[in-house]
């Protein structure tokens, strides 16, 4: 499985919105999980190509001075990292 993109790239820190994923070779529901940060976000659906999930929450006191974060996709048991690839937003 790789993870090239995520779209949106940025949100608010509260979490909620949602996500699209792109890549290729991803495998199942069951089998699929992302991390945003150290965050573990929810997943919606999955595809061969595209992963849809609920984006979660940012505490401030953790994540406000570190920039953009890094995405891991872990799904079917091989993982990839989109670095430097998501911007919460705070208030």
């Amino acid at each position: 499985a790789t993870a090239y993109e995520i779209d949106e790239w940025r949100a608010p820190a509260s979490g909620g919105g949602t996500f699209t994923i792109g890549g290729t070779n991803f495998s199942n529901f069951n089998d699929t999980s992302v991390t945003i940060g150290n965050e573990a976000a929810s997943i919606i659906s999955v595809s061969d190509k595209r992963i849809f999930g609920t984006l979660p929450a940012f505490d401030a006191n953790e994540y406000a001075s570190e920039g953009l974060l890094d995405i891991k996709v872990n799904s079917g048991g091989e993982v990839s990292t989109i670095t430097d690839a998501f911007q919460p937003l705070f208030a």
